[in-house]
């Protein structure tokens, strides 16, 4: 379990990488830029939701 929390974690820090990159380009008026950020934005949202189920899981199994 604790290896899928941080190959999770390591994805997310691709996506903000990514995110960095497309911010700037963005900001110079590259509209596809945008569209990859909203991209990123939700798999981050996504990860984040798989996260702390991950984590509630195993903290489930802990009481146990």
């Amino acid at each position: 379990m604790l290896n899928i929390m941080i190959s999770t974690i390591e994805k997310m820090q691709g996506n903000l990488d990514a995110l960095r990159g497309d911010l700037d380009k963005f900001q110079k008026g590259n509209d596809s830029a945008g569209r990859r950020m909203r991209k990123s934005c939700s798999e981050l949202a996504k990860a984040c939701k798989d996260i702390r189920k991950d984590v509630q899981d195993v903290r489930a199994q802990r009481k146990d």
